[in-house]
């Protein structure tokens, strides 16, 4: 955990992937990070498994990419005080509307560090799928200068976009 904290707070690099084999508890460090994080002042988490954004056959789905962004939206309008909602709109692509809510969020909460932690998911079993939602949203999230990624991944997984691979740490959990 340690480790992590000192990734958020000191480190230039704006990737951390958290990986393991499977049942490993990855998801279960993940979501304590989120407890962590929020401890630190101006710090926002928002956690989505990969599944959040894709169909059973692991391709992006736009209606449930919405459903998230609007369950999510929500909530942070209930929740945070100077807040106010992003206005979805119908018939975008799936980047245009992750996007469209994650510069939202930039502007809306400007003086806060905003840390997106994405789980691997099950329905990515296929490389090519998580290409695809790497390159949609997870690379153009990790081009946002407010924006902090937290990527859990099976130990046979990893991050292919040299963009992200350059600022990436990675942090092992067999070897905690």
């Amino acid at each position: 955990m340690q480790a992590a904290l000192d990734w958020l707070t000191q480190s230039s690099k704006r990737v951390l992937t958290v990986t393991g084999p499977p049942a490993s508890g990855k998801t279960t460090f993940l979501k304590a990070l989120i407890k962590n994080f929020q401890k630190l002042p101006n710090i926002l988490c928002l956690f989505a498994d990969a599944d959040d954004f894709s169909n059973h056959e692991g391709q992006l789905d736009v209606a449930r990419i919405t459903e998230w962004v609007t369950t999510t939206n929500t909530k942070l309008e209930t929740s945070l005080f100077d807040y106010q909602e992003l206005n979805v709109r119908a018939n975008v692509g799936p980047t245009v509307l992750l996007m469209a809510f994650a510069e939202h969020l930039g502007n809306q909460l400007p003086n806060k560090s905003i840390v997106f932690i994405i789980d691997e998911g099950t329905n990515f079993v296929r490389d090519h799928e998580w290409r695809v939602l790497e390159k949609s949203f997870i690379e153009p999230l990790g081009s946002l200068n407010f924006a902090r990624l937290v990527i859990g991944l099976s130990n046979d997984q990893r991050i292919h976009s040299y963009i992200l691979r350059n600022s990436e740490t990675r942090l092992e959990l067999n070897s905690l």
